[in-house]
């Protein structure tokens, strides 16, 4: 091989080692950028893991019908601070399309053309129209809260319909109206009166003829049950007059105990 020829190698192959060695070092550049996306990526996930958003759709809401209520999330939050998006989600027949106009919001959607079914927005409050409902009706409402890369939460409130016009539930301590009927005189022992808002309710024995004898029966049957209840085992006769010479003679009055009984 002449002086030429072997220039012509060694030259070959020195051009053919440059692409090998270029080769290889843009593979492991690659192989770098690679592994720190997926590095990155992990750690990001990681991250994000531990700042999960939280939803608070706030308390139960009363309110009357064909009113309008406001639905808060500002009480919904992400550790990091990054902003969400709310999704409130109604229950079929609370919120009428016709009534509500969410057109500006980032999107509605609706069961048939009637109700609303949900809205997205990047608002914290939304002011809601209801549709009319019964007084006591319950209706469900639900809150989803996304952050950016698509991590969410959800809460839950109830609206509940009332009727302002219907007055107040009144319950009564039955324990407050006992009228121990030892102590009754002749002319109260078949009655028990009752004050409630400045008026009297007599409640008569059959001998005042007021009422009817089945609730005369029924209320008899309570207050006898709440005696029992306070300890008293005796048998005791409601719509009789305890005087003690209409008593048995074996009757013994200054007894307080199970012994003399």
């Amino acid at each position: 091989m002449d002086q030429q020829h072997i220039q012509i190698f060694i030259k070959s192959n020195s051009i053919t080692a440059f692409k090998r060695i270029k080769r290889l070092l843009y593979g492991i550049f690659l192989i770098s950028i690679i592994s720190t996306a997926v590095l990155f990526g992990q750690s990001d996930l990681f991250s994000y893991g531990n700042n999960r958003p939280v939803a608070d759709a706030g308390l139960d809401i009363k309110t009357q019908s064909k009113g309008s209520i406001f639905l808060d999330a500002s009480r919904s939050f992400i550790s990091n601070g990054s902003k969400l998006k709310y999704q409130w989600i109604f229950t079929p027949g609370l919120a009428l399309n016709s009534e509500n106009d969410f057109s500006s919001e980032l999107s509605v959607e609706t069961y048939g053309s009637k109700y609303l079914k949900s809205v997205q927005t990047n608002k914290q409050v939304l002011d809601v129209k209801l549709a009319e409902n019964v007084p006591g009706t319950k209706l469900e409402v639900i809150l989803k809260v996304r952050d950016r890369i698509g991590f969410e939460d959800a809460d839950t409130l109830i609206v509940e319909y009332f009727d302002p016009t219907a007055p107040p539930e009144i319950i009564v301590d039955t324990s407050d109206v006992i009228v121990d009927s030892l102590t009754l005189t002749l002319s109260d022992s078949d009655s028990v009166i009752v004050e409630e808002g400045g008026s009297g309710i007599l409640i008569q024995g059959l001998t005042q003829g007021e009422i009817i004898p089945v609730d005369v029966q029924i209320i008899n049957s309570i207050i006898m049950d709440q005696i029992q209840v306070l300890g008293f085992d005796y048998i005791v006769y409601l719509n009789k007059n305890l005087k003690p010479d209409e008593l048995t003679k074996d009757y013994d009055f200054d007894c307080i105990t199970d012994s003399c009984a």
